[in-house]
């Protein structure tokens, strides 16, 4: 994963590069020097991100399920 790559995949899930380091475990310089470029990105972190999108994509999910739940009970009700 290149620096381009992670910074825009952060911005996907909607994480500043506060909430990113504090959900990886590093401080913010570290994010701003792989987003930058200045430092290669460790395997760790690479896959502690993959991690993280996939958690924040189900939990996406997740809040769609439960809102068509809620619009089905509704429609039901009516």
């Amino acid at each position: 994963m290149d620096s381009k790559t992670f910074k825009t995949e952060r911005l996907q899930l909607g994480l500043s590069q506060t909430d990113m380091a504090t959900r990886l475990g590093v401080c913010l310089r570290t994010i701003g020097y792989y987003e930058a470029g200045e430092k290669p990105i460790p395997d760790s972190i690479r896959l502690l991100h993959n991690c993280l999108k996939r958690k924040v994509i189900l939990e996406k999910d997740i809040e769609l399920a439960k809102w068509k739940i809620k619009e089905d009970r509704e429609g039901v009700e009516k």
